[in-house]
């Protein structure tokens, strides 16, 4: 920058203004004051005094600068300076404007975001003494109730503590116990219980019926009564099976009920058959209406058996 652009910004500066009216009044001063000549006022070791005096003592600008050979070269490069100030000035002042814009943005967001977590309900968390079945239990689990609106929720690892099976949430459904399959086989998976009169077959030997080999059902005992139960545990529907008479066993009929466990703890009859001993072999399928129990009963035979083999639960 040459010296009459810097003296034309210096001019517009308010500490230029003061200095040059430190100085004018300096040399008006001395135009009035005794035995004073003109001359001896405008100097310029005094402007170089006032420039000392009123911008480098009091910390405006380096002492450096008197270093600088005449006032003018000095007042040059205190127009610079100014000049660099105001530009360092107007670039602070654009990154203040950036920061309370982005500011005011964070703000109205925090707003929206406060204004959302009003709309939520709050949930009161607590840990009550446990009373299952009648009996006190000591829980180690920790807020395991939450309160809502007057709503009690459970938390899913406190339910499955007692629970017969397990409670589980995946994939936006909520799902209790495992997985049914299709089909299961009653005998194979030991769901035949309270046995009498009949023997059950589980796959180590076999029963013959129409000289086909059978190695899961059961087989009637010869001169006996028989009776069996099946768990059903309410999550099968039908219940199919392969009938028929054990060869070379006699010829005597025998008798077969089936019934299931109604929702009043009574048994209704759901399949009736007199079994002989020239039936053919069948699959027969029956329902079970999602019962907890299937009760099959034989009548007395007389020396000669029959057989329900392959005995499938089905969903």
């Amino acid at each position: 920058m040459n010296f009459r652009e810097g003296s034309k910004n210096l001019l517009k500066h308010p500490l230029f203004t003061a200095i040059a009216g430190g100085v004018a009044g300096a040399i008006a001063g001395s135009l009035v004051t005794y035995n004073v000549t003109i001359h001896d006022a405008v100097t310029y070791n005094n402007i170089s005094s006032y420039i000392d005096s009123m911008m480098v003592k009091p910390g405006l600008v380096d002492e450096e600068i008197l270093s600088l050979e005449t006032p003018f070269e000095q007042i040059e490069e205190i127009a610079t300076t100014m000049n660099e100030k105001e530009s360092d000035y107007n670039t602070s002042l654009d990154e203040i404007l950036s920061n309370k814009e982005e500011l005011e943005t964070d703000l109205n967001e925090t707003k929206t975001e406060l204004e959302e977590l009003k709309k939520q309900k709050l949930a009161k968390l607590s840990s009550p003494e446990l009373n299952i079945l009648g009996e006190n239990k000591d829980a180690t689990l920790k807020d395991y109730m939450a309160t809502i609106d007057g709503h009690t929720f459970y938390s899913e690892e406190f339910l499955n503590t007692f629970l017969p099976e397990e409670i589980s949430y995946n994939e936006e459904t909520i799902k209790y116990g495992k997985d049914v399959p299709e089909k299961v086989n009653a005998a194979s998976e030991g769901l035949i219980y309270n046995s009498s009169g009949f023997e059950v077959y589980k796959g180590d030997k076999h029963f013959t019926m129409g000289l086909k080999d059978y190695n899961s059902g059961v087989a009637s005992d010869a001169n006996s009564k028989g009776k069996f139960n099946i768990a059903c545990n309410g999550k099968y529907s039908k219940m199919s099976f392969v009938q028929g008479h054990i060869d070379d066993s006699g010829s005597y009929n025998q008798t077969f009920t089936i019934s299931y466990l109604d929702v009043d703890g009574e048994y209704k009859e759901t399949y009736f058959k007199e079994m002989c001993n020239d039936m053919p072999i069948d699959l027969i399928t029956v329902p079970i209406y999602n019962t907890d129990t299937v009760q099959v009963t034989a009548t007395y035979n007389n020396g000669t058996q029959y057989g329900l083999a392959e005995i499938y639960l089905i969903k």
